[in-house]
């Protein structure tokens, strides 16, 4: 479906003209992986965020592994 879409879309008028394919494929999948992308960001962001607060609440305790 992507791809029909991008070799059915009309060509934008003005600096798109001259922009090859690759370029538009490019355009395309950042347009319709920007939500899910974004959301990976922010997942990671969290991840990182839970473990600096963990390494925070056990920063007094040492590790019983040698």
């Amino acid at each position: 479906q992507c791809i029909t879409v991008l070799l059915e879309a009309p060509e934008l008028p003005g600096k798109t003209s001259n922009i090859d394919m690759e370029t538009r494929i490019q355009l395309l999948f950042e347009n319709l992986n920007s939500s899910a992308i974004r959301f990976q960001q922010l997942y990671y962001d969290e991840r990182e965020h839970i473990v600096h607060l963990d390494q925070q609440r056990c920063g007094g305790y040492m590790s019983a592994k040698v």
